[in-house]
């Protein structure tokens, strides 16, 4: 119920919940992706990078 909210509601935040909750994403390596990280073609996403704060600081 909550994808289907999120998405009918247009957040933008949608893509996201989706990587998370189905594909097991973790916050910070969805926080890091890039588009350079996804091929539409051969559906895949390659995780290389995830953002952490620490201390309100962000970092690689």
């Amino acid at each position: 119920m909550f994808l289907e909210h999120a998405r009918s509601v247009g957040d933008p935040l949608y893509p996201a919940y989706v990587l998370i909750l189905l594909l097991g994403f973790r916050r910070g390596e969805v926080l890091g992706l890039r588009w350079e990280n996804v091929n539409l073609d051969a559906g895949e996403i390659t995780v290389q990078l995830q953002l952490q704060c620490i201390r309100r600081q962000v970092g690689a």
